[in-house]
């Protein structure tokens, strides 16, 4: 009868001390997380993340103060861009107009966001292809399409855009 232990070795033509050897280097070779330090691998895991916490919360803190101090007046460039990203949302208004008829508050809000980004010609071309799908559109859609058509409206002449 086959005995694994002993007739594989002469099967394979393997000798059993590089078998021994083999399994040792493979010990060697496994990944620093497998070995008996992982406690202290961890705990710098953790400092790690404590130092992140640290410095994000040391960069909301210096947002908010430059953002109440008037330090957000004197940056230019891409760097206004990235401190006033977060303000951009608190533009828009939480009640929701009485003309609307289908939109809800937060449909309301994130129209007004994305609107808040476009320039006047895209202003202009976004309000000739509402008023063309208005045209088009069955009448399950068309309520939709008059409160995108009202906001359209509404925040072009806000911002002093002519409507035509």
């Amino acid at each position: 009868m086959f005995d694994w232990d002993r007739d594989y070795a002469e099967l394979v033509g393997a000798e059993p001390e590089k078998g021994v050897q083999a399994q040792r280097r493979a010990k060697q070779a496994a990944p620093q997380f497998m070995s008996r330090d992982w406690l202290r691998r961890l705990s710098s895991a953790r400092l790690l993340m404590a130092a992140l916490t640290v410095c994000l919360v040391a960069g909301l803190t210096f947002e908010k103060r430059a953002e109440l101090s008037g330090v957000m007046s004197r940056v230019s460039g891409l760097q206004a861009e990235s401190l006033s990203a977060l303000r951009a949302d608190s533009a828009v208004v939480d009640t929701l107009p009485a003309e609307l008829v289908m939109y809800d508050v937060a449909q309301y809000q994130r129209f007004m966001q994305g609107l808040q980004g476009m320039t006047a010609p895209d202003l202009h071309a976004y309000l000739r292809a509402t008023r063309t799908d208005l045209a088009l559109a069955p009448a399950a859609l068309a309520p939709f399409y008059r409160d995108a058509l009202f906001m359209l409206e509404r925040h072009m002449r806000a911002i002093g855009i002519s409507v035509p």
